[in-house]
């Protein structure tokens, strides 16, 4: 018989094709190549003697030929021909083999081409596609599991790390990048990059950087400071420029009238007009012959009358746009209209229009987008056509039309239109699955978000991008609309729309790669409403966004299914409504938690205890330091994060600079390091040796506040007066660590008692004092509005208090280990936790929602398992406890309580419910009622694993005292002891017959016994601890799990002729060496037990197939995922963590970290239908 491992998912191959490398097409950026050559098409065609005189330039020569200089800045108006320049120098570079060049060419109308984090991952794919080794420097931050980055790339300070990296990994003689048009990037930050570039990018002697723009600030202070860095002002080689425009506009008139067909003089004379009027601006001659090209008809303008039609356009761009404009207005006034508004548009989108949403953006009638293209030519001095994307023909002609008012006061359509417009249309088109995606885990693939499914379904996506992603952006730009406003109101179309059409939305924006952006859509949205409903859907909205991201990012249709069902019963999200778009295999939709837990996110990232964590003051950041010497900056969104790593010991402080860009950070050997967050430099300072927050500042930095003596004196140095002031608070305990209230008005001091005194500071009279952690407090903090104070402990909570009455309002659960931080957000409304169980906590801090009162367990599960009947799931606890669940509802029913250790095993008869436990008894109980009804006593040492018989007659109990024992269940009587294991036993199962029981051991062995006489039968070895043991439903194998990573099947019939062979004098021979088969698996084998049917192994890996069958097999649960076979159907959040499940034909139960327990049936014939035709 074969036994083959079900393959859970794909295995991802690292040689994949180099021409699609998932994790460089996870950049998200367009390839440089393409913009270039874009650009030459749009440009004319580069003509290389214009551009001659720059290699001739003494700056340029220096700066290609001597090694001291390594930065060149050209510079100059618009329409200067810098683009053209530059493309002429990165084609010439290009001819050079020894040479490596990367580029990028910056475009303001265009998101993706106008940022900092968008020029840096052009220039890395651009090396990329020369160097494919360079290819390893992504990768090693690449989880091919999870198809996503180990590290924040959207972080460009990130990304230049990575870009240097690869830049000094080359080994060429030079390695040319060239940055064009600065000037339209779009950050706010350009000076950090051209500082970095200055400090850390000229180190290598080969490399040549050279940069574009017109006249710039944050350039003019950067550059040109150094012997590195040289530059050319355009403007200021006049001769030259007049030069080159000379060649220009040969080259353009003899494009237009050749010599050979016109006299020679005709021409000349066009040349000699045109460069009298052109003023040294390439732009204007490109405009000009444009309308030479067509007379309005297509047909071009004959050259005895070109002269005329030259001099009717002044000299300078503004003057000739403007003349432009009037000519624009003079058509019919159906066109004119629709060319006005399309132009208006323009003007006020945020990145350039593709043909397919023009419809769905200018509130144009359908038939005169269908004949767009005709518009456009109209206004072919402003605008064009590129491939499918509609833009400008110049940044200088933007500038124009939004420096004039003649467009508003001829159409008003404008911001709030676009973002009704937007929502119309997405309320029309989007529904579930809206490109009919094949499985319940399918979805876009992660590394390719720019990429249009190959499904026929291109077309509706490409209508979807603009309006999905920027709506928002455009109702908050409606200042002063009466649109804006209705859409805002009660019964309004945001309203409407985040209600009905919320969960196709974020499908759409995952599968568009943009899901990132619909925090902001929904946070923009917030800031918006005013009245209570939209207000309380937006929230709901951001919970559920909060608490499914990952799940949506990874599988875009999951939305439906994994987000409705594990969201609470009350959200809004989960309404009737939303309830129908749950897929038809999920036949039972339980209830997990009944309002938002507090919890909102869990961040991981930290190899070690998190020891301190700290909001950023513009509440965009979290930053967390760790016993790993490492600092995590997340955002606190996304949960993606960017390391700071300097520090060589324990982090033990983290505070941000008021503007959020700097943070300061102590470490417990003494230092403080001050890092710039948008560089990631650090300087290093000396500072005294403390414990973390034993000394507090007032917030006017008035007052000091720290403990003295014997720890039972606070004193205050009063920096006003000079004097000082005792508060003593009247007890017999150290204080731990003290903090002010932000208005200097409370002290709030930890006490070694587990407690926390609050004092009026002015006065120094105890107010109150907080009673209710059960461990040392750790952390101790005033809200920003000095009604709360919140505390951590080694209890593993967070607990949330009245500051004037003491009042404890909310308690916060979720660590599993010390909470050693806290902070409040900025607004008061979230605090964050640090833990040593590594991990980062968000949670929500509000007291006027209604929160649940969760009856789950206190601790994490031990076991969990289904009634014969499965209407009952049974869990047990480290906490003691064992639970009983309605398996339909998921509704806690009863909990039993008794054992006085923690409860390891639990199984259902089908009258008695049995409970093992570390208190060395098992415990039955009556099933129905959960009345105890008997205790086992007798092991002398923990009960590890309880069974009973088939019919139910019999209970097995195996235990750490090496002894496996029989027991009566009904009248608690013992029947018999089974004694020959030389370790701890492990495991215990009765064959299908009730005629033999197994038992395993960390003895290596599994031994097989004679239910009625008690004889012992075969002992089966394996090389490591034997740690579980099953018999299959027909009786005919027993499957053994062990500590060696093996997986071994036995037949039992050849175990029992075998002992029959040897006689029962030889039990030193038992020892039974040959297995069916065996298999070596991957990880330690900790529980498996046969699929009903025989044909599979559930196993804590996942399942094993073990015989020839067509079924897709069973349902188990792995790596966050509930699989059919072999299929990820059901998506579980990380920080839920499944610790253990059960089976039962459909249905399975599973226990979580957090104490709770989720009932989930499926309907498994529509799924194997689902997943065979797909």
């Amino acid at each position: 018989m074969l036994l083959s491992v079900v393959p859970v998912r794909p295995n991802v191959n690292l040689a994949d094709d180099f021409t699609n490398p998932p994790c460089l097409q996870a950049l998200q950026c367009p390839d440089p190549f393409v913009v270039k050559n874009r650009l030459k098409e749009t440009k004319d065609r580069l003509i290389f003697k214009a551009i001659e005189w720059v290699l001739r330039n003494p700056q340029y020569c220096r700066w290609q030929n001597g090694d001291d200089v390594r930065l060149l800045w050209i510079r100059g108006g618009a329409g200067k021909g810098k683009t053209m320049m530059s493309i002429g120098l990165v084609e010439q570079f290009s001819q050079d083999d020894s040479s490596i060049i990367t580029y990028f060419f910056c475009q303001e109308t265009d998101y993706q081409l106008n940022t900092m984090e968008g020029i840096i991952k052009g220039l890395i794919q651009q090396l990329i596609r020369q160097r494919k080794d360079l290819i390893e420097f992504l990768r090693c931050r690449w989880d091919p599991a999870e198809a996503s980055f180990t590290e924040n790339m959207s972080s460009w300070r990130r990304l230049w790390d990575i870009l240097l990296e690869m830049i000094n990994h080359c080994r060429h003689q030079r390695v040319y990048v060239v940055v064009d048009a600065l000037d339209e990037c779009h950050n706010g930050r350009m000076g950090d990059l051209l500082k970095l570039i200055v400090r850390t990018g000229l180190d290598n002697p080969n490399v040549r950087w050279l940069l574009t723009s017109r006249p710039l600030d944050d350039a003019d202070r950067e550059l040109l400071n150094t012997t590195q860095e040289v530059g050319i002002a355009l403007e200021l080689h006049y001769d030259h420029l007049e030069a080159a425009i000379t060649t220009y506009i040969r080259h353009k008139v003899r494009e237009l009238y050749p010599i050979h067909r016109y006299e020679r003089k005709i021409p000349q004379v066009i040349e000699t007009e045109l460069l009298e009027r052109a003023e040294g601006t390439f732009l204007w001659v490109s405009l000009v012959c444009k309308r030479l090209e067509s007379d309005g008809n297509g047909a071009r303008i004959p050259p005895d009358e070109a002269v005329s039609v030259i001099q009717e356009f002044p000299p300078g761009l503004q003057s000739l746009y403007e003349r432009m404009f009037e000519q624009l207005l003079q058509g019919k006034p159906t066109t004119t209209r629709a060319c006005l508004r399309l132009l208006k548009v323009m003007t006020i989108v945020y990145r350039p229009l593709n043909r397919a949403e023009v419809f769905t953006v200018t509130g144009l009638p359908e038939r005169e987008v269908l004949a767009g293209e005709n518009i456009v030519a109209r206004c072919a001095s402003f605008i064009k056509i590129r491939g499918v994307a509609v833009e400008f023909v110049h940044q200088s002609s933007r500038d124009f039309l939004i420096g004039t008012s003649l467009l508003s006061s001829r159409d008003p359509y404008g911001h709030a239109d676009i973002a009704l417009g937007c929502l119309s249309y997405m309320s029309t088109v989007l529904k579930p699955n809206l490109i009919d995606l094949p499985r319940p885990s399918s979805g876009r693939d992660p590394a390719r978000p720019a990429e249009r499914i190959s499904n026929g379904k291109s077309t509706i996506l490409d209508t979807l991008d603009y309006a999905a992603t920027l709506w928002a952006e455009h109702l908050k730009a409606a200042s002063g609309s009466g649109l804006k406003q209705e859409a805002l109101s009660k019964g309004g179309q945001a309203l409407r729309f985040v209600k009905e059409k919320l969960l196709e939305w974020l499908e759409c924006l995952s599968i568009l790669g943009q899901l990132s952006r619909a925090m902001g859509v929904l946070r923009t949205l917030e800031d918006l409403a005013e009245n209570p409903p939209l207000q309380d859907s937006v929230y709901d909205a951001r919970r559920f966004l909060l608490r499914h991201y990952r799940t949506i990012l990874i599988s875009p249709h999951q939305v439906y299914s994994s987000g409705i069902v594990l969201s609470p019963q009350r959200s809004l999200v989960r309404a009737a409504h939303n309830l129908k778009k749950v897929p038809n295999w999920v036949k039972q939709i339980p209830c997990l938690e009944t309002t938002w837990a507090p919890l909102i996110h869990t961040f991981t990232g930290h190899s070690s205890f998190v020891t301190v964590v700290s909001f950023s003051p513009n509440g965009r950041q979290i930053a967390s330091g760790s016993w790993d010497g490492t600092i995590c900056l997340w955002d606190r969104s996304t949960g993606e994060h960017n390391k700071l790593i300097g520090h060589s010991d324990i982090v033990t402080d983290i505070v941000y600079s008021p503007d959020s860009r700097q943070i300061a950070s102590g470490c417990n050997d003494g230092t403080i390091r001050l890092w710039d967050l948008s560089t990631g430099e650090h300087r290093s300072m000396t500072g005294p040796a403390r414990l973390r927050g034993q000394i507090s500042f007032s917030h006017d930095g008035k007052q000091l506040a720290m403990p003295y003596g014997n720890g039972n004196i606070r004193l205050i140095w009063d920096r006003r007066s000079g004097k000082n002031q005792d508060i003593r608070h009247g007890q017999d305990k150290a204080l731990r660590t003290m903090v002010f209230s932000s208005d200097g008005k409370w002290i709030g001091a930890t006490l070694v008692d587990k407690s926390i005194m609050l004092w009026d500071s002015d006065t120094g009279i105890h107010q109150c004092t907080l009673v209710g952690h059960s461990d040392k407090i750790t952390g101790i903090l005033f809200s920003p509005d000095n009604q709360q104070v919140a505390s951590s402990s080694w209890d593993n909570t967070i607990r949330l208090w009245n500051t004037i009455t003491g009042e404890q309002q909310k308690i916060l659960v979720g660590h599993s280990n010390w909470v050693e931080s806290i902070a409040y957000s900025p607004d008061g409304k979230q605090v964050v936790s640090g833990s040593n169980d590594s991990t980062v906590k968000l949670w929500d801090a509000s007291i006027d929602r209604q929160q649940e009162t969760l009856t789950s367990h206190s601790d994490r599960l031990f076991d969990i398992a289904f009634s014969p009947d499965g209407q009952f799931v049974a869990s047990t606890s480290y906490d003691g406890t064992t639970m009983i669940w309605d398996a339909t509802t998921g509704n806690h029913k009863k909990t039993l309580t008794g054992h006085s250790g923690m409860v390891v095993a639990v199984v259902f008869s089908h009258k008695h419910l049995a409970s093992a436990s570390f208190d060395k008894t098992v415990r039955i109980w009556d099933a129905s009622t959960g009345e105890h009804h008997t205790t086992l006593i007798g092991h002398s040492g923990v009960v590890v694993e309880v069974v009973f018989s088939p019919d139910g007659g019999q209970i097995a109990s195996a235990s750490q005292d090496k002894t496996l024992r029989l027991w009566d269940p009904v009248t608690g009587r013992h029947q018999r002891t089974f004694k020959g294991h030389s370790a701890p036993l492990s495991n215990v199962a009765f064959s299908p017959d009730g005629r033999y029981i197994a038992s395993s051991s960390m003895d290596k062995t599994v031994r097989l016994w004679d239910v009625r006489t008690g004889a012992h039968w075969k002992t089966l070895e394996h090389s490591g601890q034997v740690t579980t043991v099953a018999f299959s439903p027909d009786g005919k194998q027993i499957a053994t799990g062990s500590s060696d990573r093996t997986i071994k099947l036995w037949d039992v019939d050849a175990c029992l002729q075998a002992g029959k062979l040897l006689g029962p004098s030889m039990g030193a021979l038992r020892k039974f060496r040959k297995w069916k088969l065996k298999i070596v698996t991957p990880q330690n084998i900790k529980s498996l037990k046969f699929s009903a049917d025989g044909k599979f192994l559930q196993t804590n890996l996942g399942l094993l197939k073990v015989g020839e069958t067509s079924s897709h097999g069973g349902l188990s649960v792995e790596h966050n995922w509930i699989y059919y076979g072999a299929s990820p159907v059901f998506r579980i959040q990380e920080d839920l963590f499944a610790w253990c499940y059960d089976v039962l034909g459909d249905r399975i139960a599973i226990g979580f970290a957090n104490g709770r327990v989720l009932c989930l049936e499926f309907d498994c014939k529509v799924l194997e239908k689902l997943l065979g035709s797909s």
